[in-house]
């Protein structure tokens, strides 16, 4: 598997996966290629590395290109962030209401997005600089839809928001009709 170096998100995230599926960890390369997701998918594509995990749009591309997604993070179950806000001890000690103001804003966008999904994708293509229609569907679905919905805590069997999982896919090379890999 090709993950950007050692010890950052997507080498966690594929170490992660390999202990879920139950394999020994000796069974998989994780083989740091460096680079962007685009970067590495392209290092797949050349034969350097046989998988690699992404995120949205690029599923889309791959999966268009003749790769597999063998399987959606969010299908495995792992407690992951995905996406978070930030500050410093000072900043809630100093400047609580700002602290507050942008705490709702973040909620105010969840909101409009699941309420308005049109409005959304039509956002994402903006700054995704794309109308291709499957690739902005499967954005929307893994950013929008995925990543609020809310998420069973095996802790507190209750659902959560802030405890939402990965929304990446693992790819492999492979031609679909010879691979038995689920879609996402």
């Amino acid at each position: 598997m090709g993950i950007a170096r050692a010890g950052d998100l997507s080498d966690r995230l594929s170490r992660a996966v390999v202990r879920k599926l139950g394999l020994p960890s000796e069974a998989v390369t994780i083989r740091p290629i460096g680079g962007s997701q685009s970067e590495r998918y392209q290092a797949m594509a050349a034969g350097i590395v046989h998988g690699v995990i992404i995120t949205p749009p690029l599923d889309v591309r791959a999966r268009n290109e003749g790769y597999n997604v063998l399987y959606r993070l969010i299908e495995l179950n792992l407690p992951f962030i995905y996406s978070s806000l930030h500050t410093s001890y000072k900043m809630l000690r100093e400047r609580p209401e700002i602290v507050q103001r942008a705490v709702a804003a973040l909620a105010e966008i969840v909101y409009f997005v699941e309420k308005n999904p049109e409005k959304a994708k039509a956002s994402m293509a903006k700054a995704m600089r794309t109308n291709d229609q499957e690739a902005l569907q499967s954005a929307y679905d893994v950013y929008a839809r995925d990543s609020t919905a809310p998420w069973w805590s095996p802790a507190t069997r209750s659902p959560t928001r802030w405890r939402s999982p990965a929304k990446a896919a693992l790819l492999s090379e492979g031609k679909r009709k010879r691979s038995t890999t689920t879609a996402s």
